[in-house]
This record gives structure tokens, sequence and C-alpha cells, in this order.
């Protein structure tokens, strides 16, 4: 297997590196450098991670939660709306 260099970018420090010398997060990647002070910083130590949302989409009517404003099911965003949702409010 022939490993290709390609040069990506770090989405944190935005530095050229090739991309065997990246962790990929989703579609971005991230350098092992930017990786390492994030991991080991002292601020994350006690920082409470985002609780998850009750959430609704107005487009497909999907009641759902999540940490992030988009819909799990049509993957749309402007249309999703915090709050609980009752059967009665949408009749």
């Amino acid at each position: 297997m022939v490993l290709l260099r390609v040069p990506v970018s770090c989405f944190r420090c935005r530095e050229v590196v090739d991309r065997s010398q990246t962790l990929v997060a989703g579609k971005r990647y991230e350098c092992f450098s930017c990786y390492k002070q994030l991991k080991n910083s002292p601020w994350l130590i006690g920082q409470k991670l985002p609780e998850k949302l009750e959430l609704y989409c107005e487009c497909c009517r999907y009641r759902f939660k999540s940490k992030k404003l988009v819909c799990p099911y049509c993957d749309k965003e402007d249309r999703v709306i915090r709050g609980q949702i009752e059967m009665s409010d949408l009749l």
C-alpha cells in the first residue's frame, strides 16, 4: 500500500502538514501537536460537557435530543427550534 503525501491544513492552527501526520475529525484535519495541547490542557479538567437539548424540526416534524442544532432526519438546521413540543401543539 502506498501512502500519498497530500498537504492539508490543520483546522485549529491552520498549519499545512502531511495528511499522514493528522487526525481526521469528520471532514476536518487536526495535527498531532494541536491534539496533544488540547488533550493536556488544564482548562478541560473539570469542564462540563454540553448537555443534550430537547429539539424539534419544523420541516420534517421530528422530535429529538441532541447537542447540535441539526436535524438528524433531514440534515437541516434552519428549521430546528429548542423547547419541549407537545402533541397538542402540533395539532
